[in-house]
């Protein structure tokens, strides 16, 4: 085969003849031809034998394709057939879980961006003949040259296009089959990211993949939104009225606007719109005046967007007209925040959350996730919200913030693990007769999550281990195992709570998913390599039986301080696997891998912490193992300070990136508006001592630092 075949498009579908005459294929379209079909057109050209009849048809169907008045049925035809694909999409996904999110049928995906293309060139084509042309980019191009896109809207379009279509190619040129659909395993996803043009995403991980299709798929269901339902006639504002005339019909105008579009989108003059300042004069009063004493200054569009939805919700403006700290929090997360402002623009009920984080309980911890995933990832969502804007407003200590985090996060893990274990029970139970599944097994975080430092767009390392009496139900936990990593970590048109990264388990990805406590003492005493047993010493449970895989831990600490607390071994292996990563990391990302970047202070408290690895930590953070090191006499004071004053910058930049875009960057950013923005957040969270001089200067003078002490540390 060369190329598949579809003759379903012509004239009556599969009932209508192969091969129609010119006159039956005019009749057709002028009288029988239903929207979608006249539609299709735009992309139609003669591609072999005579091209008379063909440019013919083409020529008679042009103008039914563009008309040269407004005709509304196009854009709610449109909106139909897009509502009945994403029903099937979704009944599909219900029917078969073992395939991640579509990227053409999806919200916000493919066919999303065509159809909102296609329905504008149908609406203006009859009047600027310009915007007609096949080719989505081409005509995305023609449409902002009519002003009719603005230039964020086809830069947003054109780069989720761009990387919708690259991911697609990639999908299908594997095995030649014809399919949209992400794989689920993170090692399917990992290869997928790293086939993807460079630059897209920066990091090559299944996370960071993840992260750049949700942020695309978002965008783009939020631009369908307002820019399909501006063009139906119930949202048309009203004229600005004359002097003599009162306001109140010019309020009554826009309320009946807002309520029939609340996603609409007026043109942009100046911000805000003359009738939404005139509307939230009247309306809300204390609110317009924040408004126009440019609190607002970075993120008008979206903040416009976000006023659009509000005046259509009068319980949410007058939230925001009388409760001050509201609308003040609202907007300093708008306007550090691209990441959450896009959130709070679609999800209208996230102020809730905002508000929760103004109240007197915004610290809150202690975390309950619903036992059911698509209240997770709800749950999730708002809970972030929530967190994150308690971190910009209150200007929270960022271990605090990350503190919370990981709570959250462990949460979600503890209520996956109950929803994976009815699952496996309903679906494959147990091989023992008479065994009763319950906390038998222990889910363990390392890494971030291990620490309590899990943030925004973190992976979560976990691995799964049994107590050596149930190993006889290996194949049962494992099918928990599975589950949980699909509830949390499966794409679907939510977008995914966080990535799970199981690679850290004895023999790596070769190893078993769930294994026995006896073999991870095994591989750790005879097999495992230094800097394995050492990341196991910010281990913690977090899921399952918590009590027995904190004495677990314990154990295996106690086997890694035997084997490398006394030996070289684990210096030389450490500072080998230190420069590993920055051999392959440091250039794309500094901050973390680079030269004096974090890793330089994570390594050398590994290893200081081996020389006291016979005192057992439930959990120690960055500033806790530094207290500890320093109460042990492995550290100088001031190098103890130093320290402490390192990774608090440092993870207040990483805070301040994953904030700011919703994921990890590795870098400082190089556009001057987004490094002021994180200039701006960095020196909420960190001493007056850093902020003298610009971010770059401060890095280069910790990451000096940070180097200089490594290697006095390690003997360089």
């Amino acid at each position: 085969m060369c190329y598949r075949v579809d003759l379903r498009l012509r004239p009556d579908g599969r009932y209508g003849e192969v091969c129609q005459s010119l006159e039956g294929a005019k009749q057709y379209y002028a009288t029988r031809g239903r929207d979608w079909e006249l539609q299709m057109l735009i992309k139609a050209r003669v591609a072999a034998g005579d091209t008379r009849p063909g440019r013919e048809l083409l020529e008679f169907v042009e103008p039914l394709i563009y008309r040269t008045t407004t005709d509304f049925r196009t854009v709610e035809a449109v909106s139909e057939t897009r509502a009945r694909i994403h029903e099937k999409q979704r009944e599909k996904q219900r029917r078969d879980r073992q395939h991640g999110v579509d990227v053409k049928l999806a919200r916000g995906g493919i066919r999303d961006i065509e159809f909102l293309v296609q329905c504008l060139q149908r609406l203006h084509g009859g009047r600027e003949a310009w915007v007609r042309h096949g080719g989505t980019l081409l005509a995305l191009t023609r449409l902002r040259d009519k002003e009719l896109l603005s230039a964020a809207e086809y830069s947003r379009l054109a780069s989720a296009y761009q990387f919708l279509r690259h991911l697609e190619h990639r999908l299908q040129f594997d095995e030649d089959l014809q399919t949209h659909a992400l794989p689920q395993t993170k090692e399917d996803l990992d290869l997928l990211a790293r086939k993807m043009p460079p630059g897209i995403p920066d990091l090559p991980s299944a996370g960071a993949l993840q992260r750049e299709l949700d942020q695309h798929l978002n965008g783009v269901q939020d631009l369908y939104e307002r820019v399909i339902h501006s063009q139906l006639p119930g949202f048309i504002l009203a004229p600005e009225p004359d002097a003599a005339e009162t306001e109140q019909p010019a309020v009554a105008a826009f309320e009946a606007s807002a309520a029939s579009a609340a996603s609409a989108r007026p043109a942009r003059v100046e911000f805000p719109s003359a009738n939404l300042r005139r509307y939230l004069d009247q309306r809300a009063p204390s609110f317009a005046q924040l408004i126009s004493g440019g609190g607002i200054s970075r993120s008008q569009e979206s903040f416009e967007s976000f006023l659009e939805k509000v005046v259509a919700a009068p319980y949410w403006l007058e939230c925001l007209d009388k409760d001050d700290e509201l609308a003040r929090c609202t907007i300093d997360v708008f306007e550090h925040s691209q990441y959450f402002a896009d959130q709070l623009v679609r999800h209208t009920d996230l102020l809730d959350e905002v508000r929760a984080a103004c109240g007197k309980n915004q610290g809150r911890t202690g975390f309950y996730a619903p036992r059911d995933a698509d209240g997770l990832r709800r749950f999730f969502r708002e809970q972030m919200v929530r967190i994150q804007s308690d971190s910009v407003y209150h200007r929270t200590p960022v271990f605090r913030t990350l503190k919370r985090t990981s709570e959250l996060a462990q949460s979600v893990i503890a209520a996956a693990y109950e929803i994976a274990v009815a699952e496996a029970l309903a679906e494959a139970p147990p091989s023992s007769h008479g065994y009763t599944p319950a906390n038998q097994m222990m889910v363990i975080a390392l890494g971030r999550l291990g620490m309590l430092e899990f943030d925004l767009a973190s992976d979560a390392d976990l691995v799964f281990a049994i107590p050596d009496a149930d190993a006889s139900e290996t194949l049962f936990w494992t099918g928990v195992a599975e589950r949980i990593i699909s509830v949390i970590g499966a794409y679907t048109g939510d977008g995914v709570i966080f990535t799970i990264d199981t690679r850290l388990r004895a023999n790596g990805r070769e190893g078993a998913l769930v294994q026995t406590e006896s073999a991870y003492k095994d591989y750790f005493a005879n097999r495992a390599e230094a800097w394995e047993g050492i990341s196991w010493m910010k281990a913690r449970g977090v899921a399952g039986n918590i009590e027995r895989a904190t004495a677990f831990l314990g154990e295996l600490q106690q086997v890694d301080w035997r084997q490398y607390g006394q030996s070289t071994q684990s210096r030389t292996e450490l500072v080998r696997m230190r420069a590993r990563l920055e051999r392959d990391q440091g250039a794309r990302n500094p901050l973390k891998a680079g030269r004096g970047g974090y890793y330089d202070i994570d390594f050398a408290l590994m290893y200081l912490r081996l020389k006291s690895a016979g005192f057992f930590f439930k959990v120690l953070n960055t500033p806790e193992r530094i207290d500890i090191i320093e109460k042990m006499g492995h550290i100088e004071r001031e190098d103890a300070a130093f320290l402490r004053e390192a990774a608090t910058f440092y993870r207040a930049i990483d805070h301040g990136l994953r904030v700011a875009t919703g994921h990890a960057e590795g870098r400082l950013p190089t556009n001057p508006a987004h490094l002021a923005i994180l200039t701006e957040l960095v020196h909420r969270w960190t001493p007056e001592g850093l902020h003298e001089g610009t971010l770059e200067q401060v890095s280069k003078r910790i990451r000096q630092q940070t180097r200089a002490f490594f290697e006095r540390l390690f003997g360089k």
